[in-house]
């Protein structure tokens, strides 16, 4: 319910005093949208955003990002060609900006897997995750690239990568994606008894959000085939 007010907010702001708003305004307003899951709302915010100002990276992160919430697969490749092209490392964007392209070619990977297209899929999305958690050592690129470092025969690498995120998200055990995270890790190192413990705790924090619970098992098929 708060979420629709939320929303409905946002929109009557959008409809009545958009063009009083400035680059910054454009911003928050985008990512709002799309937290709130309207993501045509937040297209619609960013492609006026473009016309009006100079292409700025965290806009254009935001349209890219809207459009693969979407599932746009005509627009997303084109969208994320132009996002890589303007992004740089100093922009505040940088590594959401790898690991949008390193979720992109994951999907596309599932859908190909088999043929040639689907192992450069592969080689992308590993490229695009390692390269973020090299630059951040955050640990969302960093269980990505651990869990395609398995299924590119680099299972020795995706330890030494899940070892490290367990080191690193010891004291920040409460945060849902954390748990996630940890459960994900101590699976890849053969630890069954700390990930089942990690995995009952992020059950209990899902509640009825049944879609965070798929998304938490997505990585479990290719973890558990290693």
């Amino acid at each position: 319910r708060q979420a629709m007010i939320e929303l409905k907010q946002l929109r009557d702001e959008w409809l009545k005093h958009e063009s009083l708003w400035d680059l910054n305004k454009y911003q928050l307003h985008a990512e709002h949208a799309i937290s709130l899951g309207d993501m045509h709302l937040a297209i619609d915010i960013c492609q006026v955003a473009l016309n009006r100002f100079t292409p700025h990276p965290t806009i254009y992160y935001y349209l890219t990002l809207a459009h693969a919430n979407c599932g746009s697969r005509d627009a997303i490749a084109t969208l994320l060609d132009e996002l890589l092209a303007l992004i740089t490392e100093t922009d505040e964007k940088y590594v959401e900006a790898l690991c949008l392209l390193g979720r992109v070619e994951k999907e596309r990977y599932t859908r190909l897997h088999g043929t040639t297209a689907g192992d450069e899929a592969l080689f992308n999305a590993l490229e695009a995750y390692h390269t973020a958690y090299k630059f951040s050592g955050a640990s969302y690129p960093g269980i990505n690239t651990a869990v395609l470092f398995v299924l590119s025969d680099g299972l020795d690498i995706a330890k030494k990568i899940a070892g490290q995120i367990i080191i690193d998200n010891a004291r920040d055990q409460d945060e849902f994606w954390s748990l996630a995270t940890l459960a994900e890790a101590h699976l890849l190192l053969g630890e069954f008894d700390s990930a089942r413990f990690y995995y009952q705790q992020v059950h209990d924090k899902c509640g009825t959000h049944y879609g965070l619970m798929a998304s938490v098992r997505r990585h479990l098929p290719i973890i558990r085939s290693r």
